[in-house]
């Protein structure tokens, strides 16, 4: 049996013109009320009838994924975008603190939190294994704000990431600077730690190799072959020619 479904609002649209068209337009004021409750019938029927018709026809609709919009970011307060950012960082939301680091660095780049909220996108990117992001990150913040309170930080995880990238010559450089340009830092004395660290594996490697006996060689000497004596021919005694008897006559 086929259902024809009509909508909720064809379904007023044809009792409206039914009741205007037949003079019911003269009738009390509560006749209003009456159209309403049986427009709200009809709306309840047409529902009725919507599911009847999906059960027959055996139809399902899939629901509807809702889209999780990103959570606003408030930009007009520099104070209220870096409680953002440090509220990303504890989530470990990067993307959420890139773009509050985007959008800190355009809107308030003289602030003297700017310099922080890109040391935590850099830190946190370094904690998720981000080298390329943290490195990017970092050198930004060293080459914007060289005279940050971050700096030395920034060098430390920067000297760290040159190793991890076998950039090994930059590396020791950095650690080296940090040495000399902060003494007494925390950074200082571990940049110190991972320059004898390093200074050690190089010596062992390079006592490994001057150590190391030469290697003998896989080719045998070639073998003469033994020389046999030669074997003289053997002499034969020389024969004495006979003498002939002296015939007397």
């Amino acid at each position: 049996m086929r259902l024809e479904i009509r909508t909720a609002a064809h379904a007023a649209f044809y009792l409206y013109a039914a009741v205007a068209f037949s003079g019911c337009a003269t009738q009390k004021p509560n006749t209003d009320m009456a159209l309403i409750q049986k427009i709200q019938v009809l709306e309840a029927s047409n529902r009725d009838l919507k599911e009847k018709a999906i059960i027959a026809r055996g139809q399902t609709f899939a629901p509807v994924k809702k889209v999780q919009e990103p959570d606003p970011i408030p930009f007009n307060d520099e104070h209220t975008l870096y409680q953002a950012a440090l509220d990303a960082f504890w989530k470990k939301d990067s993307k959420k603190l890139k773009r509050v680091s985007s959008i800190f660095s355009k809107t308030f780049p003289k602030s003297p939190l700017a310099d922080n909220v890109l040391y935590l996108k850099g830190s946190l990117d370094f904690s998720l294994d981000d080298v390329r992001g943290a490195l990017e990150t970092l050198n930004q913040l060293v080459e914007d704000y060289p005279l940050s309170n971050k700096r030395v930080s920034a060098d430390f995880l920067r000297a760290i990431l040159f190793s991890r990238l076998n950039l090994n010559e930059q590396s020791q450089e950095t650690f080296a600077r940090i040495v000399r340009q902060y003494p007494g830092s925390f950074e200082a004395r571990q940049a110190k730690l991972q320059l004898r660290q390093s200074g050690e594996s190089a010596g062992k490697s390079a006592e490994k190799s001057a150590g190391k006996p030469a290697a003998k060689s896989a080719v045998k000497p070639a073998v003469k072959p033994a020389v046999k004596p030669a074997v003289e021919p053997a002499v034969e005694p020389a024969v004495e020619p006979a003498v002939e008897p002296t015939v007397q006559r």
